[in-house]
């Protein structure tokens, strides 16, 4: 009994320093290196967004998303809600997949319907998505970038592919780290 009880006091010692960590938004499993890759998302940011309008000019959205993303307890998912002053809301967990060396995601938005597989994968410099048939798995695909990336902000392009297979810059999603 009482090696059990050692065992069970010893497992939970040492669990939540590969797994949990200090912070309020988790951290990425440390016996997974990808996991990281994520690190530089982890947080509440504003989002400042401006978009392609029909005129050709970039045009700015009126008020700023919010954003959270965080590991959950297990250290190997992480979870981003995005929310909009106007009701917007959609989050999507997500995961590396090291047999295919990508991160595997699965967004929901239940209020419009939607919900969608899509992959991500870190090439260069940035951190660059693809969403076949979009968010909503019916329409043109999408590809965002995540570039400029500070530990204050960062940038996300957003695309679109147009039917001749040249991609459309249709977003710029600018994140702002909230004050801790």
């Amino acid at each position: 009994m009482i090696t059990r009880l050692f065992c069970l006091v010893l497992f939970l010692a040492v669990t939540p320093a590969t797994v949990a960590s200090d912070t309020a938004y988790g951290a990425p499993y440390a016996e997974v290196p990808e996991l990281t890759q994520f690190s530089f998302f982890l947080g509440d940011w504003r989002v400042d967004m401006t978009y392609m309008g029909a005129d050709g000019n970039w045009h700015k959205v009126p008020d700023p998303a919010h954003v959270k993303a965080f590991f959950m307890a297990d250290g190997r998912t992480l979870q981003t809600i995005f929310t909009t002053p106007g009701g917007f809301f959609s989050t999507d967990v997500r995961s590396y997949d090291a047999k295919a060396g990508l991160w595997r995601a699965q967004f929901l938005n239940a209020k419009a319907q939607r919900w969608h597989s899509f992959t991500s994968q870190w090439l260069e410099d940035k951190m660059v998505t693809h969403v076949p048939g979009g968010y909503g798995g019916d329409g043109p695909d999408v590809k965002t970038e995540m570039t400029d990336i500070t530990p204050d902000g960062f940038t996300n392009n957003v695309y679109r592919k147009m039917e001749d297979g040249s991609w459309l810059h249709t977003y710029r999603m600018y994140y702002v780290r909230e004050a801790q």
